[in-house]
């Protein structure tokens, strides 16, 4: 089964557009305004213990190194931030020779709704673009 098919028209029919999909994923691209932009990746995770189909719906805010960690300072903020969210937590996720800080939200594919989906995609963006201006940059 692909997924990532699956995922896409989920996606479109909340009117968002794709742009790039494989097999377990796609990736969207946000105009943040004033010159701001944000990714984010919607990937299959697996089944949970109730055998339902997960998606993580996820986008970055920083990239670390392999082996590279966040100041103890930082990362305790984003723990008290993950008790206070609404929608999403701060994760880590490798993707190549990178990990990267991520807000990440997840949703079962089956039941999920198009109004959760769009507030899923709006807060992990936002979230994850907000620490990027805390931080200096805009890479993602």
């Amino acid at each position: 089964m692909n997924m990532g098919a699956i995922i896409k028209e989920k996606v479109e029919e909340a009117g968002f557009k794709v742009a790039d999909e494989n097999d377990d994923s796609v990736l969207l691209f946000f105009d943040m305004g004033k010159g701001r932009t944000q990714r984010v990746m919607l990937r299959y995770l697996g089944r949970d213990n109730l055998e339902q189909d997960i998606i993580g719906i996820s986008s970055p805010a920083l990239a670390l190194n392999k082996g590279e960690l966040l100041g103890e300072q930082t990362a305790n903020r984003l723990l008290f931030d993950n008790s206070r969210m609404s929608h999403g937590a701060w994760a880590l996720q490798s993707f190549e020779e990178k990990i990267y800080l991520v807000m990440l939200d997840t949703q079962i594919l089956d039941t999920m709704q198009k109004e959760e989906l769009i507030s899923s995609i709006k807060a992990v963006i936002s979230s994850a673009d907000q620490l990027e201006k805390e931080l200096g940059d805009d890479k993602y």
